[in-house]
């Protein structure tokens, strides 16, 4: 699918809380607001041809960098990170109350996409269809 604009002005749900696209620049860049239940954890995937960036707006997260649980590090309120090209990764919210995430993605693919593990059964699963958004 590459009709990028179908996900504007949309609430994608996924298994770990929703993501909101606030702001797409053709295929330039895309800004997504993430909301992340407590507890729950991002797939651990990669982005093999687009950096992503994150700032944590509240709540803390827990970053797990590549495949090894051990490579993790905890994120307070407006921290940032840059990721580059083809990192795995998986954020986690620790908070009570979840946590809220900027997540800036260049260039702007939701199907650059390669997800190693997911605690919610998407493993070699693309980026979620339609049919999951309002």
């Amino acid at each position: 699918m590459n009709n990028f604009s179908s996900y504007d002005d949309k609430i994608v749900n996924k298994p770990w809380g929703h993501e909101y696209t606030s702001l797409r620049i053709k295929k330039k860049i895309a800004i997504t607001f993430l909301h992340i239940n407590r507890n729950k954890r991002t797939s651990l995937h990669c982005h093999p041809n687009k950096k992503t960036a994150f700032v944590v707006l509240n709540g803390k997260i827990k970053v797990q960098y590549g495949i090894y649980k051990k490579n993790s590090k905890v994120y307070n309120p407006l921290s940032r990170l840059v990721l580059r090209e083809g990192l795995f990764h998986s954020l986690q919210a620790i908070s009570k109350n979840g946590a809220k995430v900027l997540e800036f993605e260049k260039p702007a693919n939701k199907n650059d996409l390669i997800r190693f593990s997911d605690d919610y059964g998407r493993e070699k699963k693309n980026y979620e269809g339609k049919r999951f958004t309002k």
